[in-house]
């Protein structure tokens, strides 16, 4: 189904002992047509510090007001259709 990005924010973690990392959070609204309610919801993505770039360009095609593909799962779960996988996401 499709559903829509709410909010796209992007931020940088410094890590002292290592490499830090980009994450990408999208906040998601989507309507269940078998019973016409309305789901919010978000999910976190996570870029290597070198890919800094690749983090801000999937935040730009996944921008505010955007359309995306969302597949509800069980016990309030869902997946995003985003042809990108970055090194690693949430599964709230």
């Amino acid at each position: 189904m499709r559903g829509r990005v709410v909010a796209a924010r992007t931020s940088f973690a410094k890590n002292p002992r290592g490499p830090g990392h980009w994450t990408v959070r999208l906040e998601v609204a989507w309507t269940d047509p078998s019973n016409g309610r309305t789901h919010e919801a978000s999910k976190t993505f996570r870029f290597s510090e070198q890919n800094g770039e690749g983090a801000r360009d999937f935040q730009h095609r996944h921008r505010a007001e955007s359309a995306i593909g969302v597949l509800p799962g069980r016990r309030r779960g869902f997946l995003l259709d985003v042809p990108e996988l970055p090194a690693w996401w949430d599964r709230r």
